[in-house]
C-alpha cells in the first residue's frame, strides 16, 4: 500500500496520540493561567459577564493571541517531512505560509499597526 511496515504505522499512530494527550492539557493549563493573569490586571470597566454582547477586552485579546501562537507552533512542529513529504525547506508554500503568519502575528503582538489590532477587536496589552 504505502510501503510502511504495519508495526511502523502503529508506532506512528501511538506517538501522535501520546503527543496529543501530552500537549493538549499543557496548552489548556497555559491558557487558563494566562486568562487568570489577564483577569487580575484587567481594568474594571473592561469586565463583562458571559451573557453580555462582545466587547474587546484584555482577556479576549490575550487568549486570541496565545491561541494563534499555539496554532502556528503546532503547524510547524507537526509538519511531517521526509520520508513522507518534502522537507519544510523544500515545501515553499508551507514555509512561506508559516513566515507570513509569523510576521502577521508579530504585527498584532507589537501593535505596530493600531488599525489592524482594532479591526481584530484587540485591546492594548
Amino acid at each position: 500500500m504505502n510501503g510502511m511496515h504495519p508495526a511502523q504505522r502503529v508506532t506512528l499512530n501511538e506517538c501522535r496520540v501520546l503527543f496529543a494527550l501530552k500537549t493538549a492539557p499543557t496548552q489548556l493549563w497555559c491558557l487558563c493561567c494566562i486568562c487568570r493573569t489577564a483577569l487580575a490586571v484587567m481594568p474594571e470597566e473592561q469586565r463583562q459577564d458571559s451573557e453580555s454582547d462582545f466587547k474587546p477586552n484584555l482577556v479576549n485579546s490575550v487568549c486570541y493571541l496565545v491561541e494563534q501562537i499555539v496554532q502556528l507552533g503546532t503547524f510547524g512542529v507537526n509538519y511531517v517531512g521526509h520520508p513522507f513529504n518534502s522537507s519544510l525547506s523544500e515545501n515553499n508554500g508551507m514555509a512561506k505560509s508559516l513566515r507570513i503568519s509569523s510576521c502577521f502575528l508579530a504585527l498584532l503582538l507589537t501593535e505596530a499597526v493600531p488599525q489592524l489590532n482594532e479591526s481584530f477587536g484587540l485591546v492594548s496589552i
